[in-house]
C-alpha cells in the first residue's frame, strides 16, 4: 500500500484511520450533474475506464487507489448514469445490466477495502 505525504499527515492530524478514509472519500467525489444531451454511452465509457483503473490497482495491491476508483465508478453509475434520460431505454439494456452487476460487486469490494485500509493504519 503506497501512502504519500498528504495521506500520512491526514492519519496523524485528522483522527487516525477514520480521518484517512474521509480523505480518500473526498478524492472519490464525482461531478453528479447529468447532461442529458451527452450520450449515455459516453458515461458508460467513463465508468468502464474507472472500473478498469480500479481493477489494475487491485492487481497491484494498491488498495487505497482501488478504493477511490471504485467509489468514483459506483457514484458515476448510481448518481449520473442511473439519472440519465436514456437509462431505461431498450437500446441500452445490455449496458444497464452489465454495469448494474459491476456496481453491485464494486459496492461489496468498497466495503471490503474500507475494512482492509482501516485495519492497516
Amino acid at each position: 500500500m503506497a501512502r504519500d505525504y498528504h495521506s500520512a499527515q491526514s492519519i496523524n492530524n485528522d483522527g487516525g484511520p477514520e480521518g484517512f478514509l474521509k480523505d480518500l472519500d473526498k478524492q472519490a467525489e464525482v461531478y453528479t450533474v447529468v447532461h442529458h444531451s451527452t450520450s449515455i454511452l459516453r458515461y458508460y465509457r467513463m465508468a468502464s475506464m474507472l472500473h478498469s483503473q480500479a481493477t489494475q490497482y487491485l492487481e497491484e495491491k494498491d488498495e487505497e487507489r482501488a478504493y477511490v476508483q471504485l467509489k468514483k465508478f459506483a457514484k458515476l453509475y448510481l448518481y449520473v448514469i442511473a439519472s440519465h434520460n436514456s437509462f431505461n431505454s431498450k437500446t441500452y439494456q445490455p449496458e444497464k445490466h452489465k454495469y448494474k452487476r459491476l456496481c453491485n460487486k464494486a459496492l461489496t469490494k468498497i466495503k471490503d477495502l474500507r475494512a482492509v485500509i482501516k485495519s492497516s493504519i
